[in-house]
């Protein structure tokens, strides 16, 4: 069982500015997120239009990367099993991305010199080489001459980065080779170094690990588009993105349908709500770890760096790290909504940032993923049942997303003050009475649809003092 702590990442005060939805659509040469894509489905077994043949698609084999009929072969006791592929739920419409046309990505990991033999290196020359890791981080063939070229030119682009500006600013998110360091026990310390970090065979960034982002939407066509651009554009290259669509009945699916040749994987249908729209993608995810941004909220530039270099710091362990989030109203920054210091209070309701929120995939696979009984605070659920079982959390004191007020979860009616009760009687959070139920109804009765508000105020508060 590993310590219940709240860990602090310092690292920047950095605030991305806000954008407007209605920008132009730009996809940054330099920070495409398609370019590590590996192309596991041979053209043979792919029709006219360049898709997988529907007999071949849940017959997938693989036996160096654990793959059998689609699947990932896990351990007996996962709580599910991950897919390359959906299949077919109630009322699908469509489905698509770079998946359904073969091609697939993974984690990277450096073979050099100085890490002695990889996994299945016969002495043919490819040691010092990027490999191909399966979900568990073991290298188990080298990347094509093309990805190797592709990880190169992003090494090289770094190491250009570094030699122009110095010393590493650790005052600027811009900065792509951010450095944080985590001791043993959890503490977190960020420090400059004056020399270039990707040197001596890349002894520092001798890993790329695929981070995975998922999008939950039902007719979003307002802000979809910004959505996709916040993820297809960020710094980090080793990014999956998968988006799962509820059956929209208006502009969504051609948003999407736009943007295919960037998004890993797409499927519309019925869903059971929008916790079950997120399991669907969880269980898609091949990501060391996922995110999950809805469709009216957005990533803060970089903030996948920051995520990576985060996870690297803590030696990838199995955690949670999440950090800060411009609330937006009206289009404009209200302000910066800071998570609860005191971690223990998660057991009162939901002091994190979801949409900032990046989970091991491991943690999944181990403790399941939501509650879908649940439909409104399921994500709070979620992150109370890996808090009661002792995952760690690791804060990164910066933005990293912007989220619209308004959505599920910030409807504060009986429903909402009833599911949480529920949550804490399951966890045995009181012994006879639960005196937060009773304040919440009383504080609903006496203030009604203002008390959403009146909470928001509250945050508005605390984050001038955190």
């Amino acid at each position: 069982m590993q310590n219940k702590t709240n860990h602090q990442l310092p690292t920047t005060n950095h605030q991305s500015p806000v954008t407007n939805h209605q920008s132009p659509i730009t996809i940054h040469p330099n920070h495409s997120t398609t370019r590590f894509r590996y192309k596991l489905i041979d053209d043979e077994y792919l029709d006219e239009k360049g898709k997988i043949k529907g007999e071949y698609k849940f017959k997938i084999n693989h036996p160096a990367m654990k793959i059998k009929h689609s699947k990932f072969i896990g351990n007996p006791e996962d709580k599910f099993q991950t897919m390359l592929f959906l299949p077919e739920g109630e009322g699908r419409k469509a489905e698509g991305g770079l998946r359904t046309r073969g091609y697939f990505k993974f984690s990277y990991v450096w073979c050099g010199d100085s890490d002695g033999d990889c996994v299945g290196d016969s002495g043919n020359g490819s040691k010092g080489r990027w490999w191909i890791a399966d979900l568990d981080g073991n290298p188990i063939m080298p990347a094509p001459e093309e990805i190797q070229k592709q990880i190169s030119q992003y090494i090289n682009s770094l190491s250009s980065n570094t030699q122009s500006s110095g010393a590493v600013d650790t005052n600027s998110t811009s900065q792509t080779n951010l450095r944080v360091n985590c001791d043993g026990d959890g503490n977190i310390s960020t420090f400059k170094d004056h020399n270039s970090p990707f040197t001596n065979h890349y002894s520092l960034l001798n890993k790329l690990p695929l981070i995975t982002v998922i999008t939950v939407v039902l007719n979003g066509e307002k802000y979809l588009e910004e959505t996709i651009q916040s993820v297809i554009n960020q710094t980090y290259p080793n990014v999956e993105y998968i988006i799962i669509d509820g059956g929209s009945t208006d502009g969504t699916l051609d948003i999407i349908k736009k943007y295919e040749d960037y998004i890993d994987y797409w499927v519309s249908e019925k869903d059971n709500g929008i916790y079950d729209a997120m399991n669907k993608g969880i269980t898609l995810a091949m990501g060391n770890i996922i995110g999950i941004i809805n469709s009216d909220d957005w990533y803060s530039f970089n903030a996948l760096n920051l995520i990576y270099h985060a996870y690297m710091s803590i030696s990838q362990k199995i955690g949670i790290l999440h950090g800060d989030m411009n609330l937006i109203k009206d289009e404009n920054k209200f302000f910066i909504l800071r998570p609860y210091r005191n971690l223990k209070k998660i057991k009162k309701g939901m002091i994190i940032n979801h949409p900032t929120v990046f989970v091991s995939r491991k943690i999944y696979l181990e403790n399941g993923f939501f509650d879908i009984n649940y439909k409104i605070v399921a994500d709070w659920e979620l992150m109370l049942r890996f808090y009661l079982h002792g995952i760690k959390f690791y804060k990164i004191n910066t933005v990293l997303a912007n989220f619209r007020i308004g959505g599920l979860s910030y409807n504060y009616n009986k429903k909402h003050i009833y599911e949480k009760h529920i949550v804490r009687k399951k966890y045995n959070l009181f012994k006879i009475v639960d005196t937060l139920y009773i304040y919440d109804l009383i504080k609903y009765y006496i203030f009604g649809n203002f008390i959403s508000r009146l909470s928001l105020f509250k945050k508005y508060l605390l984050s001038k003092f955190q």
